[in-house]
């Protein structure tokens, strides 16, 4: 899941003309959103929040109702209101406090200012989409559902966990929100390059209830801190029920060199993975022309947050132009056809066939067993290296990467992850804040700022001296020696990606058949 600002002005006029109508260009002005939307095969946008009782709003998403609440910032039906008002003789004044969502909203953009939207996309990794564009019969429906029941509970949970209103004197008072928001979700098909990218913007509107049900404006940053951990849950979710639907497994995937695995289909082979990401090839080719020019001017390598910025410049030099509108029957030929040319009928119209057999001779070989104590000291020693000083947001996070990793697609228990991360509070880690020898067991808030219990800075250290020390230091800090071993946590399954053997082409053997045995044991060592 990814996560950007939606500012006034132009930033909600590109939504309203492109992400609309499925990311193109919008032709005819004079055309109604809905009929623009019908005559280019793609769905209405949905209204979705639990706040939306209290707005009276369900079904469809109009552009009078997005005009209304993400341009202006008033009741996504203010138009109707106020019509009905002003017939029955109510002045301005009575109109405007019917229609007005707790204060107005600034014009003020740029750098610090207005924000009336946060748009969260949310697509399933790569070899679920390939799945769904390949896909025939109930299997593309299957796949749909999966996505959006697991988008749904992402949102309930950022409902209950991520909804903070400031208040008082310069709004420097944080208070919880009532659990809800206001938002559209529209759904989308393929990427700027015209490949399959099954994905999903959920637009959440800055407007809230405090807990007395008056409307103030959602604190972003504590939306913007929650971001990885919930799609990290997504990203579990989606996995989880695809694979329950169809019978699959996962793997890890080093998708890039030194970077966390990804979960992917266990089966569906890399190349046509590949396939699907031309633009991030592009992006990388961009990026490290940007590192070589950095490292030529000032003979030091960029640091995380510079490399940050430039691989964001690169994604930005390498945007290709919006695409014109394509109906997804028409897309889904012309993806067959290309995959067809590239890969071959033994491996598109088999691609379901292969994934389950590459997961029955993962079930075959490996049972899933999550211990909570041991994932709790692999979850804390990697976001110790990681991040030196973290917040229980960071654990959170990586215990949901690590349930995924070692369930393979596997139902879990809903609350497993917190469990780990809970454990791993208690026992692996200490409140830097805290001063040694109070016997006080850390707390587990959103704001408290913790360390490793092996981090040697005395308690009571402010998080810049904990922060001091290099990765390599907390490495060996930490118990994880050799750099192979840096992400344990990560990849302790990893070399099952690796040593499951991808089935022969279903031309190479009888239909019915069973593959031969693999030569390598699947069991983890």
């Amino acid at each position: 899941m990814t996560i950007k600002r939606i500012s006034p002005g132009s930033a909600y006029r590109y939504y309203l003309r492109q992400v609309v109508v499925g990311d193109g260009q919008r032709k005819g002005r004079n055309k109604s959103l809905s009929d623009t939307q019908d005559e280019v095969g793609v769905p209405a946008g949905e209204w979705i929040g639990r706040a939306l009782p209290a707005l009276g709003v369900a079904g469809a998403v109009t552009e009078a109702q997005m005009r209304s609440l993400f341009g202006e910032g008033l009741h996504p039906e203010a138009d109707r209101i106020a019509a009905e008002l002003s017939a029955v003789g109510a002045g301005p004044a009575e109109v405007l406090r019917a229609v007005k969502l707790g204060y107005s909203l600034r014009s003020k953009t740029g750098k610090g200012g207005s924000v009336v939207a946060w748009d969260c996309v949310f697509r399933p990794p790569a070899s679920v989409t390939l799945l769904w564009a390949f896909g025939t019969g109930a299997v593309p429906g299957i796949i749909d559902r999966a996505h959006v029941v697991a988008l749904t509970k992402t949102v309930e949970w950022l409902e209950g966990h991520a909804l903070i209103v400031r208040s008082g004197a310069g709004s420097k008072v944080r208070k919880p929100a009532r659990p809800g928001v206001v938002a559209a979700r529209f759904r989308h098909f393929d990427s700027r390059d015209q490949k399959p990218l099954l994905h999903d913007h959920v637009v959440i509107s800055v407007k809230v209830q405090r807990e007395d049900g008056k409307w103030a404006h959602l604190h972003g940053r504590v939306l913007l801190e929650n971001a990885v951990a919930a799609g990290a849950l997504y990203n579990q979710l989606v996995l989880e029920e695809v694979c329950a639907a169809l019978g699959l497994a996962t793997r890890p995937r080093i998708a890039t060199p030194g970077k966390r695995p990804v979960m992917e289909i266990a089966g569906v082979p890399d190349e046509l993975i590949d396939w699907t990401s031309t633009r991030n090839e592009a992006t990388m080719r961009r990026l490290g022309k940007l590192v070589d020019a950095h490292r030529a001017r000032t003979g030091r390598e960029p640091g995380p947050r510079l490399r940050s910025r430039l691989m964001a410049r690169a994604a930005q030099e390498e945007r290709p132009p919006k695409k014109e509108i394509v109906p997804l029957p028409v897309l889904r030929a012309r993806w067959r056809t290309e995959a067809l040319a590239l890969f071959g009928a033994d491996v598109i119209d088999w691609l379901l066939e292969l994934a389950r057999r590459a997961a029955s001779m993962i079930r075959a070989r490996i049972r899933a067993v999550l211990d909570v104590s041991c994932a709790a000291r692999d979850v804390a020693k990697t976001v110790y290296v990681h991040h030196g000083v973290f917040r229980y947001r960071h654990l959170l996070a990586e215990a949901r990467r690590h349930v995924a990793q070692t369930s393979l697609g596997e139902r879990t228990e809903p609350d497993m992850a917190e469990r780990i991360a809970h454990q791993a509070v208690h026992t692996y880690c200490r409140d830097i804040n805290q001063h040694g020898g109070d016997g006080k067991a850390p707390r587990v808030t959103d704001y408290v700022t913790y360390t490793g219990t092996w981090d040697p800075t005395p308690p009571g250290s402010a998080a810049v001296q904990v922060s001091r020390l290099t990765k390599e230091q907390r490495v060996r800090i930490a118990g994880l020696e050799r750099q192979a071993e840096l992400r344990q946590a990560d990849l302790h399954r990893a070399r099952i990606g690796d040593m499951v053997l991808q089935p022969a082409p279903p031309s190479a053997r009888p239909r019915h058949s069973e593959p031969e045995s693999p030569t390598r044991s699947l069991r983890p060592s």
